[in-house]
């Protein structure tokens, strides 16, 4: 398989997911949504911006950190005509995308490039494709490219894998008015629309779970799997305040918001926590970091079923 190929893989997927998003926003969309179009505004802007670069340039650079990668490698896992080390390359691969993802909500810095894909308050095909242009030329190729060569994997493996993450995880963003129920058995295996809705929702019981973007196995290993709760429905969007029918705002008011924060720092640690610490946390010690909200959540459920 030549670069070509490749080259020619990703425009497909392209092709497909165009498709799938036009039949989504014109038959089970729009109709549903006439009432609240504003937000596509800013996912429209963000595409011109940044979408049509990404799916043109980001597998060539994620290829690119590749290669960069494979050169410091202490071991490789074989070439891509070697069929028995794909399950292994799409391992290493689903690991980088688990901790990039983990990162991009765990560290506020990395938030803040990753908070405009979850800002709208619907999910849809359009969301799916809805990045910062630093998240989809730099932060992700950087983390799933250049660290999977690192690990080992083929750069041609690697460009492959991140084809059929742009396709996959993608349409794991399909609108709930296209897609309801559960897909079956894949929901043991696979991520699938329910459970990425699930990543989606502000619903403190959902937020900071389901990190992959094709199988479950990450998230099984570390604890962050979660499935759709029906007595829970997800509520989309994000819990800080954001005008999603404004680019700028959305895509850069967590920037703004951040260095606030770092201004009304007493000293330098502070000031670096801010950037590296998980949003919520604050000098004061009075933090409202997910984590710390659960932590709560828990307390008080057990003091609720086991009254003294």
């Amino acid at each position: 398989m030549t670069e070509q190929d490749v080259i020619i893989a990703f425009g497909a997927t392209s092709a497909i997911l165009a498709l799938v998003g036009a039949i989504e926003f014109l038959f089970f969309d729009f109709k549903k949504r006439m009432h609240d179009l504003s937000e596509y505004k800013m996912i429209v802007i963000g595409l011109i911006v940044a979408g049509v670069i990404a799916i043109l340039a980001r597998p060539l650079v994620t290829g690119a950190w590749a290669e960069v990668g494979s050169g410091f490698a202490l071991w490789h896992l074989g070439g891509i005509t070697d069929w028995y080390m794909w399950p292994i390359a799409l391992l290493v691969y689903e690991f980088c995308y688990w901790v990039h993802h983990w990162m991009g909500h765990k560290v506020r810095f990395f938030w803040c490039i990753h908070a405009p894909h979850h800002a709208p308050e619907s999910i849809n095909i359009l969301v799916g494709i809805n990045h910062s242009f630093i998240e989809s030329l730099f932060y992700m190729p950087i983390a799933l490219g250049f660290f999977s060569g690192l690990f080992g994997v083929d750069p041609m493996m690697v460009m492959l894998l991140n084809a059929l993450d742009m396709l996959w995880g993608t349409l794991l963003h399909v609108s709930d008015n296209m897609v309801k129920k559960k897909y079956g058995i894949l929901e043991r295996f696979m991520q699938t629309p329910s459970y990425h809705r699930a990543h989606h929702g502000k619903n403190l019981e959902y937020m900071d779970t389901n990190y992959t973007s094709i199988t479950l196995f990450w998230d099984t290993v570390f604890g962050t799997k979660v499935e759709l709760n029906d007595n829970n429905p997800v509520e989309l969007g994000i819990t800080s305040q954001v005008d999603t029918g404004d680019y700028l705002d959305a895509h850069f008011g967590q920037f703004k918001k951040l260095w606030a924060d770092v201004k009304s720092a007493p000293d330098f640690k502070s000031k670096v926590a801010y950037c590296i610490m998980p949003p919520g946390w604050s000098h004061t010690g009075e933090h409202h970091m997910v984590s710390t909200q659960k932590k709560q959540a828990r307390m008080a459920e057990n003091m609720v079923q086991s009254p003294e």
